[in-house]
């Protein structure tokens, strides 16, 4: 349950920004989430819940395989 909440909250969180004050043209989520928020918040991210902010929405044409799959149950849920 812990890490479904912190996928939810942590999945839209540069949304906080993006529709007030806006982001920098040079801004890049998986940067932010996987090398910022540790570094800066001391949050560090399971496998399972680095594979669900990645494939929250599903897994892109460039990644999916038919025999192969990717997203992890977190992601799913």
């Amino acid at each position: 349950m812990e890490s479904a909440i912190i996928v939810l909250y942590f999945h839209d969180v540069e949304k906080i920004w993006k529709y007030t004050e806006g982001l920098p043209e040079d801004f890049n989520k998986d940067r932010y989430l996987f090398e910022f928020i540790p570094k800066e918040y001391g949050i560090v991210f399971t496998d399972e819940e680095i594979n669900a902010l990645k494939y929250i929405h599903g897994e892109p044409d460039s990644e999916y395989n038919p025999e192969t799959r990717i997203m992890g149950e977190l992601a799913a849920l």
